[in-house]
């Protein structure tokens, strides 16, 4: 397995776990996708404003890139449709590597609480996590088998990085998996 998606909508801790598994796998890589976007989409998403598929094409083909250039890595990144994951799924398939995704969903308070309390992030909007959750499409697991969904809002972090790992085949052999929270 070459990479690991961490998708979910915004909020959910798709970077929290995504750096605890490369805190517990040495030489893993960490991608961040959000620092991946072009400013127009920054822009947009400061506002509050929903990104379309045009704005996000682009910056799934970056993303893909970027994980490709690091492997193996693992990547937080929304992949919020099915179509987003396929263009990962395309991209590195055509570099002839696997890819896996961890869906994270919560409760849509929850992620809202969490999406006004976090600093330096630049969505803080809970109307754009209202819309992300309207976009989102959770995989069904007979037509995508490479993705699991893990419920944050009932799963201490140590279980779904417990789930992660196993999903994508990998065991820790880090300091980890204990994360400080705000990580």
């Amino acid at each position: 397995m070459d990479v690991l998606v961490i998708g979910g909508p915004s909020a959910a801790g798709k970077t929290t776990l995504a750096k605890a598994i490369a805190r517990a796998l040495p030489g893993l890589s960490f991608v961040e996708g959000d620092e991946l976007h072009p400013e127009a989409n920054v822009l947009k998403m400061e506002r509050g404003d929903v990104l379309s598929d045009a704005d996000r094409a682009p910056w799934l083909v970056a993303v893909a890139a970027r994980a490709l250039q690091q492997l193996p890595a693992v990547v937080s990144c929304s992949a919020l449709k099915r179509t987003y994951r396929d263009v990962l799924r395309h991209e590195c398939g055509l570099a002839g590597a696997s890819v896996k995704f961890v869906m994270l969903i919560a409760d849509e308070c929850a992620l809202r609480d969490r999406c006004a309390r976090r600093e330096g992030h630049f969505v803080k909007s809970s109307a754009f996590v209202q819309d992300q959750l309207r976009v989102l499409e959770l995989p069904e697991t007979a037509q995508e088998r490479d993705c699991i969904v893990v419920d944050v809002s009932i799963t201490p972090l140590e279980d779904a990085l417990a789930c992660a790992l196993r999903h994508a085949g990998w065991k820790a052999t880090g300091v980890g998996p204990r994360v400080l929270p705000g990580d």
